[in-house]
């Protein structure tokens, strides 16, 4: 059974974020550019998040493989081009993630790993943006899902650390504009590593993204996404609790 590991959520703030002068006409072309990005990753995310992965049917196999042959012929065309290095890490991490689920475990890693090689690349490159760490975060997140598929439970343990890791979450958190992101991603860890036998750690993240989401809501939330999260926070630690 998949867990998801949701990812179409995670360019959410890039655009305008400060990369590109958008008062020149290159500038522009490149915010139009990952305004398009955003757009073809949240409708690919959103389609593949409805599907399980397991006995796929005829119809929603065909959108599966159309995807990931759009990503790879994109991939192909622009590996090389260091100016699309984020739309092509998107694209290899939306393979990975949609390979995960055609059952192609074996093309899965290639790409996530691919993805997660240039996201390194792009954090060094760019440390101020914050934006990058949390789609890298995502990208192991999704190498956990694959190595606990293929019953690699340390392996699975030390991606979702990795992509804790990665996120550097009080940094992330401090930034204000990326909280709901990063308390996304920390449920899916938490849930991932609960799934894993990990409890006590899966507590640990459950009870920080609780004291984050009442912090600044008052214990209420002021948006049904926070107030979904706040929710599943809760969820987590009771089944911690349960488990214990």
């Amino acid at each position: 059974m998949l867990l998801c590991v949701s990812a179409g959520f995670l360019l959410r703030g890039f655009v305008g974020s400060g990369l590109n002068d958008a008062s020149t006409e290159q500038g522009r072309f490149r915010e139009t550019s990952l305004l398009l990005v955003q757009q073809v990753d949240r409708l690919a995310m959103n389609y593949l998040e409805t599907l399980t992965g397991e006995a796929l049917p005829p119809r929603e196999r065909e959108g599966l493989d159309t995807w990931i042959a759009f990503d790879r012929r994109f991939v192909e065309l622009n590996r090389d081009d260091k100016s699309l290095a984020f739309e092509v890490a998107t694209a290899m991490r939306r393979i990975g993630y949609a390979s995960l689920l055609s059952g192609d475990l074996d093309q899965s890693r290639d790409y996530l790993q691919q993805a997660s090689g240039v996201f390194t690349s792009l954090e060094s490159e760019f440390p101020t943006s914050i934006s990058y760490r949390i789609d890298h975060a995502a990208t192991r997140l999704q190498l956990a899902q694959l190595e606990r598929l293929q019953n690699s439970r340390s392996a699975a343990i030390e991606e979702c650390e990795k992509a804790l890791q990665v996120l550097q979450i009080e940094q992330t958190l401090d930034s204000g504009e990326f909280e709901q992101s990063a308390t996304q991603l920390i449920n899916s860890a938490a849930k991932l590593l609960l799934a894993l036998g990990q409890e006590q750690r899966a507590r640990q993240l459950a009870e920080k993204n609780i004291a984050i989401l009442e912090r600044h809501t008052g214990g209420s939330s002021d948006s049904p996404q926070k107030a979904k999260l706040l929710d599943e926070s809760r969820q987590i630690l009771q089944s911690t609790s349960s488990a214990s």
